[in-house]
Formats: structure tokens, C-alpha cells, sequence
């Protein structure tokens, strides 16, 4: 009788444990499924603003070509004479060819020049075009170099002492000569700098 009682309370235990720990995992499932929509819902939400930025960033050129660049002093986004090069080159290359271009945008990269010399590239919203500004350092130039593993231009002058030029990512307006235009890069030079 003794053992017919333990047995019974042994496996009313048992019953119990195993009722109390299912419904503590019906608990855990319940709360793993509500964040698993709030997730969701979080993803959805960021994906529509990736998809807005692209699309905001894959806009055509807001001015025609021959309106935009068929100026004295042609003023553009890097993103709108990418598209424009991409679509006519050799329109661009007869507007441009013997004129002042400024190009505004994001600076993307650094590239060396030749001896004090170095090149600005713009960020082109994904464009295949690379668009460029070659610069020629002053008489007064020690040196040109990237530092910061590239991220930035600095420049040692014998008046000004050594400074950062510009970094990535930085906005700025490069004005210079137009150069060329290839199927790959539309490049300028004899370039300034000015950070908007």
C-alpha cells in the first residue's frame, strides 16, 4: 500500500511537472511567434525605405542634356553627367569640349596622380561611369597621399603646413577643365576643390 501511494504521488509529480513545463513552452512559443512578427513587420518596413532610396537614387537627369551641359559654365549633379555619358557620350564630349564644368556630389575615392598630382572620384549612385577630377599641386606642394587606409587626401604645403584636403563621403564641388569621356569615366582637369 505504502508503494501503491508513492508510486501514485511519484506520478502525480510527473504530471504535473510535465503539464507545467508544456505550458510554460506554449508560453515561450507564443512569445517567440509575437517577435517574429514584430521582426517581420521591422524588415517589411526597412525594406520599403531600401526601395524608395533606390529608386530616388536611379532617377534620370532632372534637366535634357543639351539644357544641362549646353551652357557657358555647366553646373551638375556626378549622378546626372554619369547618366548623361551613358546614354550619349559623344553629345556630352561635343556640349563639354573646351569648357568649365562643375560637377557636385559625394566623394567615393582618391586615386594618385602623377608626381604631386591626384585624382577625386564621385560617388554615381551606382552608375557604371566614373567621374573624376584631376588635380595638379601647386609649386608650393611638398606632397600628396591617402591616409586613413584612403578615406582621405592630405596635402603638405611649405605655406600651409600639412592638412586633409577631403575625405570620403565628403560633398563637395570639383570645377575643372573637361577633359574626356569614355565609356568608363568622364574626367576633368586642372581641378579646384570647394566643400559645400
Amino acid at each position: 500500500m505504502k508503494r501503491l501511494f508513492l508510486l501514485s504521488i511519484l506520478v502525480l509529480f510527473v504530471v504535473n511537472i510535465q503539464a507545467e513545463t508544456a505550458s510554460q513552452l506554449q508560453e515561450k512559443l507564443r512569445a517567440a511567434q509575437a517577435e517574429i512578427e514584430q521582426l517581420k513587420t521591422k524588415i517589411a518596413t526597412m525594406q520599403a525605405q531600401v526601395d524608395t532610396a533606390r529608386a530616388a537614387s536611379q532617377q534620370p537627369p532632372t534637366s535634357p542634356l543639351d539644357q544641362a551641359l549646353g551652357v557657358a559654365h555647366p553646373i551638375v549633379t556626378a549622378y546626372e553627367i554619369a547618366s548623361y555619358s551613358e546614354s550619349d557620350p559623344t553629345a556630352v564630349k561635343d556640349l563639354l569640349r573646351g569648357k568649365v564644368v562643375s560637377v557636385t556630389g559625394a566623394i567615393d575615392r582618391f586615386s594618385e596622380g602623377f608626381g604631386r598630382g591626384f585624382k577625386v572620384f564621385f560617388n554615381t549612385n551606382g552608375s557604371p561611369i566614373q567621374v573624376g577630377g584631376d588635380f595638379n599641386a601647386a609649386s608650393s606642394v611638398r606632397s600628396t597621399y591617402t591616409a586613413e587606409d584612403g578615406a582621405e587626401m592630405v596635402v603638405e604645403d611649405e605655406k600651409k603646413g600639412k592638412f586633409t584636403l577631403a575625405a570620403i563621403n565628403d560633398k563637395v564641388v570639383i570645377s575643372g577643365f573637361f577633359d574626356r569621356v569614355t565609356r568608363r569615366q568622364i574626367l576633368l582637369n586642372n581641378c579646384v576643390l570647394q566643400k559645400q
